[in-house]
């Protein structure tokens, strides 16, 4: 999932930023150096160049521990977040499988229902047919039938959308 990718980026960019404060707290040593000409007059050019080598010992930086516990404490807020997000999504995938399971139940229940009341209508016409019933008694099944085949297809349609949450909760295609 995006979200969770930039999440943990955030927190893996926020963990160099505490090492980045943490190594404050210890000596520096740095390489320095410098070339170049100097024209003094007509004709008069000389090479000039120093290098050399500085090191820093912090002795009495006091703004060190208060940027170590102000990283430290982004730090622990943004792991705190990512722990929150990872919660959410194990529960939206275990939601969407449970959804998924629910809805493929009912595909199957009004599978069978159509095929009851298409039995139901076939009977109910051979009654009319033959004089035992009546055209409200086949209108009725007609009517079940059609109630039948909306619910079957409703159905359809929340597994499609079931699938669909699932795929959004695991950040990819099924």
């Amino acid at each position: 999932r995006p979200d969770y990718k930039a999440l943990k980026a955030e927190v893996q960019s926020q963990e160099k930023r505490v090492a980045v404060a943490t190594s404050d707290y210890f000596p520096s040593l740095s390489f320095m150096g410098s070339y170049g000409r100097r024209i003094n007059g007509p004709g008069n050019e000389e090479s000039v160049g120093f290098s050399g080598i500085v090191a820093s010992m912090p002795i009495f930086d006091l703004r060190t521990p208060a940027k170590v516990r102000d990283e430290t404490s982004k730090e622990r807020v943004l792991k705190e977040q990512l722990r929150k997000l990872e919660l959410q999504i194990c529960r939206d995938v275990e939601t969407s499988l449970l959804d998924i399971t629910s809805s493929v139940e009912r595909v199957k229940a009004n599978r069978k229902a159509i095929e009851q009341a298409n039995e139901s209508l076939r009977i109910e016409q051979q009654k009319y047919n033959y004089g035992k019933g009546s055209m409200t008694d086949v209108l009725d099944a007609q009517a079940a039938l059609l109630q039948a085949q909306t619910n079957y297809y409703r159905a359809l349609a929340e597994l499609q959308i079931s699938r669909a949450k699932l795929e959004f909760s695991t950040g990819g295609t099924l």
